[in-house]
């Protein structure tokens, strides 16, 4: 009779152990798969980030190369008018070198 108590304790004992095996187990998936989701939440959210730069930078550089057209525009015009040497057109002139360089940097940095 003791016997049987005795087997049945550690029966219950190696059950226990087990089940707390189990648990541990199960515990430690939970933790790496929750660890691989925040490491694609952070990776989905970067790329995002990324995205939306380009899409702005695009935006942005539509939008000033029509600027970029007129000064163009105001080029032909002054040829036409013989007035390519004029300080006024000199000026025109460095503004719109100066505005290409700062297309082409932001253009570089977010490539």
């Amino acid at each position: 009779m003791q016997n049987d108590i005795k087997n049945n304790t550690i029966k219950k004992i190696e059950k226990l152990k087990n089940q707390l095996k189990e648990i541990i187990k199960e515990k430690k998936e939970i933790k790496l798969r929750t660890e691989a989701n925040i490491e694609n939440i952070k990776k989905k959210s970067i790329d995002t980030i990324k995205n939306i730069k380009n899409n702005q930078l695009m935006e942005f550089l539509k939008k000033i190369s029509h600027i970029i057209n007129h000064f163009e525009k105001i080029f032909k015009k002054s040829q036409e008018n013989n007035l390519t040497n004029h300080a006024v057109t000199k000026g025109i002139q460095l503004i719109q070198k100066s505005l290409l360089k700062t297309v082409q940097h932001f253009n570089k940095k977010n490539k």
